[in-house]
């Protein structure tokens, strides 16, 4: 019997960015799923409220899993930024929301 705890982190990235996580036909979002051995969904557009500028990713796993895949996701998403301007610098606001917690003493 396993003692592994799993865990869904809800991420909210900015829409702009979604591209460069999905990749053509998929490529980027599976490879970063099969990198970190955690499962990763992406909101759906019809559950997009109107507007928003943010789409959630759901990442699922076990603590590890989760981490190795929120490295890879913020490398990413800092790669975007490198615009090679020297003192160019921006901050990406990425959001998260652990869907179930549970502590320990």
């Amino acid at each position: 019997m396993s003692n592994i705890t799993n865990y869904k982190i809800l991420l909210s990235i900015p829409t702009d960015a979604v591209g460069l996580l999905i990749g053509k036909e998929g490529k980027t979002f599976n490879e970063i799923s099969v990198q970190s051995n955690a499962k990763l969904s992406l909101q759906l557009h019809h559950d997009i409220c109107k507007g928003s500028r943010e789409r959630s990713v759901i990442i699922e796993g076990d603590v590890k899993s989760i981490a190795r895949a929120i490295k890879i996701i913020i490398h990413k998403l800092s790669c975007r930024n490198l615009s090679g301007d020297v003192g160019s610098e921006k901050t990406e606001l990425i959001k998260w929301v652990v869907s179930q917690s549970r502590c320990s003493m």
